[in-house]
């Protein structure tokens, strides 16, 4: 059963001190899970795989469907399975996930997908607070590979450094920015030692909706501390 908790579209969140779990913080590697319709194919032959974010849709008649948005995009295109997967017991509408699939058949439209792998990855809402509650998100660096719109949310593609602490990660805007064209908001990490480890890749979602329903905004800023390239350290994602 899909779950549909009011905490996929809460109101606009003020801050949480809580530390996010590292295991919260789903790794990339997908993994294939009972029910998907692999047939023995073979994924380098006519008919390879493909890796999207996908937004969980619902789930009936012999079927689960997902929500595909092309970076910038506002409009989804519908993928339904051929086979209903087998989803955590706490798996909820909106949800995004790394998903594998090919088309069923590649002679026809892509919107019937047969998945290969699945995987889930970091799910939050986008935050709000003070600047004391800023206070220190940039200590440690992301090494970020992509940002992009995926109709309501905000998606990212990431290395961070692997710790099993638990972590402080969460994407906060400032309130004292709200009134802007563009409020900026700032992709927070914080890890509790300063330890040197390795990098893992990293898949994160932040559901904005309720930020785009209450202010007029053109668009969000974003700032992270971005190790990849410290000269592309802002981002603006357009409004819907």
């Amino acid at each position: 059963m899909i779950h549909n908790p009011s905490r996929s579209y809460k109101p606009f969140l003020r801050h949480l001190s809580s530390f996010m779990m590292t295991a919260v913080m789903a790794l990339c590697a997908l993994v294939l899970l009972p029910g998907c319709d692999d047939n023995d194919a073979d994924l380098g032959e006519v008919n390879p795989a493909v890796q999207n974010l996908l937004q969980l849709d619902g789930e009936g008649n012999g079927s689960t469907r997902f929500l595909l948005y092309t970076p910038g995009a506002t409009e989804p295109q519908v993928l339904t399975t051929t086979s209903q997967l087998q989803l955590p017991e706490d798996a909820f509408m909106g949800e995004t996930y790394l998903v594998a699939y090919t088309a069923a058949d590649i002679n026809a439209p892509t919107t019937a997908i047969s998945v290969r792998g699945l995987a889930r990855i970091t799910n939050a809402n986008l935050q709000r607070g003070t600047q004391d509650d800023l206070e220190g998100w940039d200590s440690d660096p992301v090494w970020v590979t992509s940002i992009w719109r995926a109709g309501s949310k905000i998606d990212m593609r990431l290395m961070l450094t692997y710790d099993e602490m638990p972590r402080r990660f969460a994407l906060m805007v400032d309130e004292a920015t709200l009134g802007e064209e563009y409020p900026t908001a700032y992709l927070i990490h914080q890890r509790q030692t300063s330890s040197a480890s390795f990098q893992r890749q990293y898949y994160a979602s932040f559901q904005c909706k309720a930020f785009w329903e209450q202010t007029e905004a053109k668009g969000l800023r974003i700032r992270v501390n971005n190790a990849n390239d410290p000269s592309k350290n802002e981002f603006t994602v357009l409004r819907p």
